[in-house]
Formats: structure tokens, sequence, C-alpha cells
């Protein structure tokens, strides 16, 4: 019974772990504005969450900044992380090894 927890308990304390920092494709551009790097890290975490794996929904979840939407580098960064990500991440998890 021991092995059972231990085979169950494994993946998801490793699922919780790798959600602590982001995948290197995550890494919110360096330049830019804090509003266009704010709708990045957004973007790209909610891109996730709409379309990763159940692991990367238990990490991640869809958030836009509302008081931030007026703004045009927030907006199109938002957009642009989301589109990348899960476009990304649908790439990488379907990928044959």
């Amino acid at each position: 019974m021991t092995n059972l927890k231990t085979a169950f308990a494994a993946p998801i304390c490793a699922a919780f772990l790798s959600s602590c920092e982001h995948p290197s494709f995550m890494k919110i551009p360096e330049q830019g504005p804090p509003e266009y790097q704010a709708g990045w890290n957004d973007g790209c975490d909610s891109g996730l969450a709409t379309y990763g794996t159940m692991f990367d929904k238990l990490g991640h979840s869809f958030y836009q900044n509302y008081s931030m939407l007026n703004n045009n580098y927030y907006v199109a960064a938002w957009h642009e992380g989301f589109d990348y990500c899960r476009h990304y991440n649908l790439k990488w998890n379907t990928q044959n090894f």
C-alpha cells in the first residue's frame, strides 16, 4: 500500500514543484515597459490554464487585470503571451517521442 501512495504522490508533488517557476519558454521579455511585461505574464499564464494539460491547469489560472484593459501595451502583450504559450505548449504536448 505504501508503494501505491508513493506512486500517486510523486507525480503530484512534481507538478506542484514545477509550477513554482516558469518554464523557459514562458520567460517574460526583458525589454518593454512594465505594463507589457505584466500583460505577457498574465497572457501566458492564461494560455496554459486554458489549453494546457491537467498539470498545467493546477499551476496556472486564467487572468486579466481589468484595470489595465485600456492600456494598449498590456492588451497587446496579453494576447501575444496567450497565443505564444498555448501554441508552444500544444506543440510540446503533442509531439511524438
